[in-house]
């Protein structure tokens, strides 16, 4: 079956969203996923929780970034 990407980008914005929806919910996330995916996404789970506990701190990008630099500069 041929597909008109041509005529899908000149539907409108939400007609767009729509198909793009049901394009992304139509893959599995079994047949998208490796297994180094899977193990990101377990490590971001822990992190996330780490957080809501409070058991880790949260850095905005500049202070990360400063810290770098001061590791670097020693």
């Amino acid at each position: 079956m041929a597909v008109d990407i041509e005529a899908l980008l000149a539907l409108p914005v939400e007609e767009r969203k729509v198909v793009a929806e049901k394009l992304w919910e139509s893959l599995s996330p079994e047949s998208t996923l490796s297994s180094e995916d899977e193990n990101v996404l377990m490590l971001l789970d822990q992190r996330w929780e780490d957080i809501q506990q409070k058991d880790s701190k949260v850095l905005s990008s500049l202070e990360l970034k400063k810290m770098i630099n001061d590791l670097r500069n020693k």
